[in-house]
């Protein structure tokens, strides 16, 4: 059957019909893109001296801030990095990308994509990013158990870098024996420091701020919005009126519904500041700069930026804990919140199929409660966090956990002197 009529087929088909078969289409074409990309690749090319971070360098999200990041600190280390933004795979509503960048010859390619876009970017390219180099892949998801479809990934990559333990245990269930996993975090020692302002965020003066995050386009399950409100209206409730919250919010038109459905509930919430919409990274430093305590109510993170971030910045620091973060958070430098795992269910049908941790309400607002009544307690708490957070995510090893070779030209301590 030609394109054409397989085309004039589908349109002619129930709409019923086609959401049915759509998911099985999808998996049979991916399935068949695989196995084509896996006859054109072969693992065990020489790596290069040069070196390409493929990922969504220009876009505010997580993987985005994590490929600048070690783009960022494999430069400083002395290796001849190339940033490939890959950032239009992201807006599938835009179409295909115009212009699809390829690493030069003779590179070892990161990409910082995780499989399903690793396996559009491969496709657009028809594979030759990665022909003929090294390629590391740098993956992260969020749950004891990794999607089925990434399985046939491993089949691309010589190796897998992850950004915590709790990611590598994950996929670690899913590898094949002979794949190396390597955990290298975010090289948290490059986010910038900024001094405080309130007044540019429209924040109030005179409150103990606590600042969340949320991205839609990650859920507001697992970032687990029913919980951050849930411990607002008992903060709220309390005889204690100095607390108020900053919630940072993205991906708004990514998740039109999940917006307008968060809207309507931070409607009921005067004591929520909402910031909305990208901010650079020297002005999302200015912003956890400007508040008091960093909070993540997360059902699960595969590392934790901002918990990390508010910790180098010497905040006080409140997560669940459970999953990524616990690699660089412990109690005395920060607090980790009790939690009990339950069921996955994900109304925004991103996550399914695993457990994750529904943290205890009761326990962050006795410890937020706390921490506001008690200056000393937080500036202690938050001066521990960033010692602490330099020892474990420090810049000296960080190199180190790549396995990468240092260029003969420069040294790890010179480049950041």
């Amino acid at each position: 059957m030609s394109l054409t009529a397989a085309r004039y087929v589908w349109h002619r088909t129930p709409a019923w019909l086609r959401s049915q078969l759509a998911p099985i289409i999808d998996h049979a074409i991916g399935t068949a893109r695989q196995r084509r990309l896996r006859t054109q690749w072969r693992r065990g090319s020489p790596a290069g001296d040069h070196i390409a971070v493929v990922g969504f360098h220009s876009a505010v999200l997580g993987l985005g801030e994590g490929a600048r990041l070690h783009a960022d600190a494999l430069a400083m280390a002395g290796f001849d990095v190339e940033r490939i933004d890959v950032g239009c795979l992201l807006d599938r509503a835009a179409g295909e990308c115009q212009v699809i960048p390829v690493p030069r010859n003779g590179s070892t390619v990161i990409s910082h994509l995780n499989p399903p876009e690793l396996l559009r970017y491969l496709a657009l390219t028809a594979g030759s990013a990665i022909s003929d180099r090294r390629h590391i892949g740098y993956w992260a998801w969020e749950l004891p158990d990794p999607p089925r479809e990434w399985r046939a990934c491993f089949g691309l990559v010589d190796e897998v870098w992850v950004p915590s333990r709790f990611v590598a245990q994950s996929l670690r269930r899913m590898a094949p024996a002979s794949t190396v996993i390597r955990v290298v975090p975010h090289p948290v020692h490059l986010s910038p420091r900024a001094m405080p302002d309130r007044t540019r965020f429209g924040l109030p003066p005179d409150k103990v701020l606590v600042l969340a995050a949320m991205d839609l386009r990650s859920t507001l399950a697992r970032k687990n919005l029913d919980g951050l409100l849930a411990i607002v209206e008992a903060a709220a409730a309390s005889t204690d009126r100095s607390l108020d919250f900053v919630l940072k919010l993205v991906g708004t038109a990514h998740e039109p519904h999940a917006y307008a459905h968060l809207r309507r509930r931070l409607n009921r919430q005067p004591a929520i500041h909402l910031i909305e919409g990208d901010l650079a990274r020297e002005e999302m430093a200015r912003l956890v700069a400007s508040i008091d305590i960093v909070l993540s109510p997360h059902r699960a993170e595969g590392f934790g930026l901002l918990l990390a971030e508010g910790m180098r910045a010497g905040k006080a620091v409140v997560g669940t804990g459970w999953s990524g973060n616990v690699d660089f958070m412990a109690d005395g430098v920060s607090v980790l919140l009790d939690y009990s795992l339950v069921p996955v269910v994900d109304p925004q049908r991103r996550y399914s199929r695993s457990r994750w941790a529904e943290p205890s309400v009761t326990h962050a607002v006795d410890v937020l409660l706390e921490l506001a009544a008690d200056a000393d307690l937080r500036a202690g708490m938050g001066a521990r966090a960033s010692q602490h957070l330099s020892r474990v995510l420090g810049d000296e090893c960080w190199v180190d956990l790549t396995g990468l070779t240092r260029p003969p030209r420069a040294s790890l301590a010179a480049g950041f002197r």
